[in-house]
């Protein structure tokens, strides 16, 4: 193992994945807008960083927000292509 330029020893390092690791944008426009096609509705307009459950209470009934945010998770788990590997990534995991 390399050593540490901190020189500290660490059990786990934690990492926020989005925006740090990879971009994700574009998979997730991808997301909202087959959610929305699927819906009959027009594509939100989403800010990154604004969590999907509170996009969607003023999209859906409150009844409908827990499988429309299921929906929404299946798709996000589903289409990645485009996912980005940002610089440093590997070379930080390796």
């Amino acid at each position: 193992m390399p050593a540490d330029p901190l020189g500290d020893d660490f059990a786990a390092v934690l990492f926020d994945l989005d925006g740090t690791l990879i971009d994700s944008t574009a998979a997730v426009l991808r997301s909202w807008e087959a959610w929305a096609r699927g819906r009959g509705v027009p594509t939100p307009a989403i800010s990154h960083g604004v969590p999907g459950r509170q996009v969607l209470a003023d999209l859906v009934a409150p009844e409908e927000l827990e499988p429309a945010f299921r929906e929404l998770e299946q798709l996000e788990t589903t289409l990645l292509g485009g996912l980005t590997v940002l610089p440093g990534a590997r070379e930080a995991l390796a």
